[in-house]
Formats: structure tokens, sequence, C-alpha cells
């Protein structure tokens, strides 16, 4: 990763200002519960935290550059609830990329949600992707974080004042969607 940095229980990616583009701090060994929120949208850039209660919180930005990060992880999550298979949302930190890949097998449902870090601004497709922390299996409860999290963002920014700081519109169409297809206390 473009200057990473490991001490004690936590780790830095910095991009070639200094600049922290992601966090991973271990906080224990043995997750109690796990959340996810996001912060931003500011100048362009959205602060994604996940957080495995009692172990460890991660935060990156995703850069409103390259790609729609908050789309491509609606999409993605649509994608593997109704599908099934791997789907992948793509946080640019420039120059490091975060994936955060989807993936459920056929049957019963049980997605899990994998954070992979790339280095540089080389392309995912060159160079082999780090796993960074995953997180799930058993159920829907990681795009009922994600959902929850998606909802908070809502419910605090317009999708006028989203689309004004990241030149990208809002995903609500997809949100009500997600919650639609998860339904209980996201149905609307």
């Amino acid at each position: 990763m473009a200057d990473a940095e490991q001490g004690g229980n936590e780790r830095q990616w910095r991009n070639g200002f200094g600049m922290t583009v992601a966090l991973l701090r271990i906080d224990g060994d043995k997750a109690e519960d796990f959340r996810i929120w996001f912060d931003g949208p500011r100048h362009g850039w959205l602060f994604v935290h996940l957080d495995l209660v009692g172990m460890c919180k991660f935060v990156c930005r995703a850069s409103h550059i390259q790609n729609d990060f908050l789309g491509e992880l609606v999409a993605a999550l649509l994608n593997v609830l109704k599908n099934g298979g791997e789907a992948v949302a793509a946080a640019d930190g420039e120059p490091d990329t975060f994936e955060f890949r989807f993936t459920s097998p056929p049957g019963p449902l049980d997605v899990r949600c994998e954070v992979v870090g790339y280095p540089g601004s080389d392309g995912r497709e060159s160079v082999t992707g780090e796993t960074i922390i995953a997180v799930g299996g058993g159920s829907d409860a990681v795009c009922r974080a994600f959902c929850s999290g998606l909802r908070a963002l809502q419910s605090q920014v317009t999708a006028e004042a989203y689309e004004a700081a990241m030149e990208l519109p809002f995903p609500t169409a997809g949100v009500a969607e997600l919650g639609e297809l998860l339904g209980g206390e996201f149905a609307s």
C-alpha cells in the first residue's frame, strides 16, 4: 500500500501528500457486533466507517473521482441480495483503492463483506489485493448494517447537498429498493 504504516494496534495508509486515506485500529480480539456509517460528504470525499465492536475499526476515504462509490455500493448490495454470487464496490482513496467485496452462496442468505486494499494508482487489475477486514456470514446482517448506515446518511444530508458535494447523485431509489428487499425496520 502507498506508505502503509503499522505500529502497535494501528495501521494507516497515506497518500503522497502524507494525508491518511485509510486507518485500521485493533481494539481487541473478539467482535461483539458490527456497524457501518458514513461521514460526509465533504469536497468530493465520503468517509466509510466499519466498526467490529470490541475488535477493530476501519475507516477509508472514497473520492468522487474514478467512480460513484455509493452508487456501486448500493448496486452491489442489491445484486448480492437478489442473485447471490459476488458483487464489488470500489472506494478510490487516491492513490489506494479499497474494494468492498460482497459474496453470498446460492440458497440460504449468507452475505459476507471483505474489504480488500489495492496499492497505488496502477489499477486493481495489475496487482494483488490484501484482505484488510472481513465480516458476516449466516444471515443478511451485513446488508442490514450497510442499509442502516445509508439510511442514516440519507437522513443527515439532502440529495441536493450530497450531489453538490460529490458531483454525483445520491442513490435514493436504490436505497429505497434495498430497504424493501430487507423488509422489517427498513420497509417503507
